[in-house]
């Protein structure tokens, strides 16, 4: 027999229901419903727990909790993780002898018949500024002792992203495995520890400097795939685009703060110059991991000074899908043949085709074309990520409240995702041809990059929809492919310019950074949902059963024209 929640008045009535033995409607893969096993529903100090079928009517906690201060470390953990990341694409302008550079390709300038910069026969090639110039008035003045060309700094650049590609999934694992706590913040210290020695290895070899980059990119790439899966265990439904985009803000957070100190600490003689960039942003993060081991712990019930309230709360959400000591499975025929997750790795690829594109190619634009000093490159690069963090809480709170009132999470998904993806398009295209009006392509990346923040209440979250028992995992898979555009976006740049930084070449790299936003977001609207998928309960998780039930259900009166609360698993 199948039950079915009566109407109730109050929350107080729910909480005095004690249900036994209790029948629930799952799917069965063939369109029709049948009775998973009786499952006892017990009532913990006054709420519902974790087995009710009212979960939505649990009341929520008042005041701080462990959540609260998981979601700040989190955030700060990723503030401090993509400093270590993009400090070197600052650092690298000030770096880098420009003077010698432009040396080099004024004598090599008479055998370059053919390139993507749209360069003149006599080698002088389209720049602001005065309209021609050649490369040595293109030069900046900052000169620092390294000379690396176009090429060689593409590589330099895209070395992280090769190590990071590579732990992708392996630091899903763990976290499922070994714990998210401990990955995360193991990830992020041992990234700050190599992050110190950056300098050294940079004076010795270049190839040195790659390699440690590569390291880096290792041991930080555990990080997502880790922060994910915790969210999916901490994280209740009504709170998820809030708390998550809080979180992961961090990363703008961190990105905005390397630009803006790496230009006066680089100007700094006294401090060490460029070197200084390291060494303080390695400094933070060891910090920071020593908080990270005292106030964040793997689970509310292993949390020693978590509230009653809060961990039943929590638990009202969640069923742990295995018992102590036993290793998750992850079902990889099942995810490599789901059209949902393909949709979700190729709008994870396209979105971080133009992000990185934007992140670690913005600064060398803004210095080599408009010909900005490094104070206003730094203004400039950190000013759109601000934005982005202001107009991604605005988006996550609007996206939660739509949620908890009724909107289908698809369509949720969907819609955040398409005004974070289409609009910073069609705004990239309008950079393509500003030409040297530096006002109007300030203004359009910042729209671009602000805009963009809408992702993290659409696909960025959905594998948390897809598969919560699997979301470290998952996210591991998507970022591990999407990463690779870390690698080739940084590479294609600095192929397309090749020592030529024209209008024309940036014109190219612009353009197709539009292509990739727009491309991944129609295959996403194509393709993509926020249901759970069934590979997920093969664990026999009760309340993730539970949820693909109430997904149908949901179909069922919307194609009835009724309305719907829809939950998350």
């Amino acid at each position: 027999m199948v039950w079915r929640s009566p109407v109730m008045n109050s929350r107080n009535e729910i909480s005095a229901r004690l249900l036994e033995n209790t029948d629930v409607p799952v799917e069965d893969g063939s369109g029709r419903s049948e009775v998973a096993p009786s499952t006892p529903i017990i009532r913990h100090y006054g709420t519902v727990s974790r087995h009710c079928l009212c979960c939505h009517h649990v009341q929520r906690p008042r005041g701080w909790g462990a959540r609260h201060t998981l979601a700040v470390m989190g955030c700060l953990g990723f503030f401090v993780s993509f400093c270590l990341r993009v400090n070197i694409s600052m650092a690298i302008v000030a770096m880098v002898n420009h003077t010698a550079l432009a040396s080099e390709a004024r004598l090599s300038s008479g055998n370059i018949n053919i390139n993507f910069s749209a360069a003149n026969s006599s080698g002088i090639a389209e720049v602001c500024g005065g309209g021609v110039a050649n490369q040595e008035q293109a030069a900046v003045t900052e000169d620092g002792p390294f000379v690396w060309g176009e090429m060689l700094q593409g590589v330099i650049l895209s070395a992280y992203f090769i190590g990071y590609t590579v732990s992708q999934i392996p630091g899903g694992r763990l976290a499922e495995s070994v714990g998210a706590a401990r990955t995360f913040g193991l990830g992020i210290f041992s990234t700050a520890l190599l992050n110190l020695l950056t300098p050294i290895f940079t004076m010795w070899s270049v190839y040195a400097l790659i390699a440690i980059r590569i390291l880096q990119g290792i041991t930080s790439g555990v990080t997502c795939p880790a922060i994910h899966f915790m969210l999916s265990r901490w994280v209740p439904p009504g709170e998820r685009s809030r708390i998550s985009t809080f979180v992961y803000i961090g990363k703008q957070l961190g990105t905005a703060v390397a630009i803006l100190i790496a230009g006066p600490l680089a100007s700094a003689r006294a401090v060490g110059g460029w070197s200084a960039i390291f060494y303080v942003t390695g400094t933070v993060g060891v910090v920071w991991y020593l908080f990270w081991l005292l106030l964040v712990h793997e689970t509310p019930s292993q949390h020693p000074r978590i509230q009653r309230e809060e961990r039943v709360y929590i638990d009202a959400y969640f069923r742990p899908p295995v018992s102590p000591g036993q290793k998750l499975s992850f079902p990889w025929a099942k995810v490599l043949t789901s059209g949902p997750v393909w949709a979700l790795v190729i709008v994870h690829f396209c979105q971080n085709w133009g992000d990185y594109m934007i992140m670690t190619e913005l600064p060398t634009y803004i210095s080599s074309v408009l010909h900005y000093p490094l104070s206003s490159n730094a203004l400039y690069s950190a000013l759109p990520q601000i934005v982005k963090i202001g107009f991604a809480l605005v988006v996550s709170c609007m996206s939660d409240f739509l949620v908890n009132r009724g909107l289908n999470i698809t369509t949720s998904r969907k819609l955040w995702n398409s005004i974070g993806m289409y609009v910073p398009a069609a705004l990239m295209v309008g950079v393509a041809y500003s030409g040297c009006n530096d006002i109007m392509v300030i203004s359009l990346v910042i729209g671009t990059v602000g805009f963009n923040g809408a992702i993290f209440s659409g696909y960025n979250i959905n594998h948390m929809d897809l598969a919560p028992n699997f979301a470290g995992t998952l996210m591991g898979l998507t970022n591990c492919i999407a990463t690779l555009a870390g690698v080739l976006a940084p590479s294609a740049t600095g192929y397309i310019i090749n020592g030529q930084p024209s209008l024309s070449s940036w014109r190219l790299v612009f353009l197709m950074a539009a292509g990739f936003f727009a491309l991944g977001n129609t295959v996403f609207i194509v393709f993509g949902t926020a249901k759970q998928q069934r590979w997920n309960q093969r664990l026999g998780n009760y309340s993730t059963n539970l949820s693909v039930a109430r997904d149908r259900q949901s179909d069922a009166k919307q194609k009835k024209g009724g309305s719907s609360h829809l939950t998350y698993p």
